[in-house]
C-alpha cells in the first residue's frame, strides 16, 4: 500500500521525478493545491512542462508568475469536461485533478458526481488519447471505507 503523508502541504508537491512532462493538464486550478501546482509546474529552471493549461471550476485561473508564455486559463464546469466539452481534455501528455467538493454543500449524490464519476470520465478521455500520467489529489485521512467509491 502506497505511503501517504497526512502532514502533505500545497506549496510541497514535488514534480521532479518527472524530466519534462510535457503539456499539462490542471484541473481545480483555482484551488489552493491547484494554483500550487500551475506554479510548481511552470517555476523557473526546474520547470518541467512545455504548457500548462489550468480549468477553474467557477472562475478562470491566473497565473503572472514565471515561464507566464506557457500558461493557459480556462473556464469549466467538471460536468462539461465530462461530457460536452470532453474534445478539450484530449491532446495532453499529464493531467492533474485537484477537484472536489464539499459534502455539505454538495450533499453526497454531487460529491459522488464531481470527485468519481466526472473525474472517471475525464481521466478517459485524456488516457484514450494518449495522455500518460495522471495524477489525482485525494484528501488528507481518505477512507477506504468510505461511501465515496
Amino acid at each position: 500500500s502506497p505511503n501517504f503523508s497526512a502532514n502533505m502541504q500545497p506549496n510541497s508537491i514535488d514534480v521532479s521525478e518527472h524530466k519534462n512532462l510535457g503539456k499539462v493538464l490542471v484541473l481545480g486550478a483555482t484551488g489552493q493545491t491547484g494554483s500550487n501546482m500551475v506554479k510548481e509546474l511552470l517555476r523557473g529552471e526546474q520547470a518541467r512542462t512545455d504548457k500548462v493549461v489550468a480549468y477553474g471550476n467557477s472562475r478562470l485561473p491566473e497565473y503572472s508568475g514565471p515561464r507566464a508564455e506557457h500558461f493557459e486559463g480556462r473556464q469549466a464546469p467538471m460536468q462539461e469536461l465530462a461530457s460536452s466539452r470532453q474534445a478539450e481534455v484530449r491532446g495532453f501528455d499529464a493531467i492533474f485533478f485537484h477537484v472536489g467538493t464539499q459534502r455539505r454543500k454538495a450533499g453526497i449524490e454531487g460529491q459522488i458526481q464531481l470527485e468519481f464519476d466526472h473525474t472517471l470520465a475525464v481521466a478517459t478521455a485524456a488516457r484514450n488519447s494518449g495522455c500518460r500520467f495522471c495524477h489525482l489529489v485525494s484528501s488528507a485521512g481518505a477512507d477506504r471505507n468510505s461511501v465515496i467509491p
